[in-house]
């Protein structure tokens, strides 16, 4: 496997972790959750599960591919899988932040929504 192909497999991987945040959003839509704190648990359960996998492949793979090699274009590669990795990390993070504040408003408009025909009553 060469830089090429790593690149690619992280690219893969940024397709399934949107993915995989898509879902939620769609889950999230199609169902009630009484319990926010339990979802936002899974979550970031998900989301953590995900950046430890980018970080052991990453770190597995450079390890794999520098041990016979000492040169600079090596070192060069190394680099550039370094940045595609921190690349990856800052979008499954990012990914994991905007869902976790759609998570949190669609739970708040849900409850002001229940909240508006009780207050009506009260009046």
């Amino acid at each position: 496997m060469d830089g090429f192909e790593f690149g690619s497999d992280l690219q893969e991987l940024h397709s399934k972790i949107a993915a995989q945040f898509e879902q939620y959003k769609e889950e999230l839509s199609s169902q009630e959750h009484p319990n926010i704190n339990r979802l936002l648990y899974k979550l970031n359960v998900d989301s953590d599960i995900l950046l430890y996998k980018v970080k052991y492949e990453t770190e597995k793979y450079l390890k794999d591919y520098l041990k016979d090699k000492e040169n600079v274009s090596a070192i060069n590669d190394a680099s550039s899988i370094k940045a595609k990795k921190t690349e990856c990390l800052i979008k499954l993070q990012t990914l994991t932040s905007m869902l976790t504040c759609h998570i949190i408003n669609d739970y708040n408009t849900k409850m002001e929504k229940k909240e508006q025909p009780s207050k009506r009553q009260q009046n």
